[in-house]
């Protein structure tokens, strides 16, 4: 139990942490790198390690790509390449279209997802987002997230 709330805690401070880099730069209108480590996505004792490159279109719309890496105590490792769109509406909303090609073993997933923050205060946000992967099996899966970023 203390394992998964430390993962939690940390989980939600990368997380906001990531959202924080992002808007400051997002007002410089220069490309910029990020990184994010998440503990707990994948089950109780996994990590997943993300790094991508974001360039600014325009003012508000951001493309960007991305490598991640997932390791999981019970399930074998996975890594993948995604690529997406970034819209902000001010320094309030901002919504996210990727999609995401995941090589686990020797099967290979296609991940479409679409996600959006919401700023509630300057030091916390709101974050939702849907996720559809489809195998070359045909076994699809749809996977929600909601979550509470909070910056330190």
């Amino acid at each position: 139990m203390k394992h998964v709330l430390l993962a939690s805690l940390f989980a939600l401070g990368t997380t906001a942490a990531h959202a924080a880099d992002e808007q400051q730069v997002d007002k410089e209108l220069s490309p910029w790198v990020t990184s994010s480590l998440q503990a707990g996505n994948a089950g109780f004792d996994s990590w997943t390690l993300t790094t991508g490159y974001h360039y600014p279109l325009m003012e508000q719309v951001n493309v960007f790509v991305a490598t991640e890496v997932t390791l999981a105590a019970k399930d074998s490792a996975s890594r993948g390449l995604l690529s997406g769109i970034e819209y902000n509406f001010g320094d309030i909303l901002s919504i996210k279209g990727e999609v995401q090609a995941q090589k686990e073993n020797s099967s290979t997933e296609g991940i479409i997802g679409m996600s959006t923050q919401l700023s509630i205060t300057e030091d916390m946000n709101l974050e939702a987002a849907l996720d559809y992967a489809f195998t070359e099996d045909a076994d699809n899966t749809t996977q929600y997230k909601l979550g509470v970023g909070v910056k330190f």
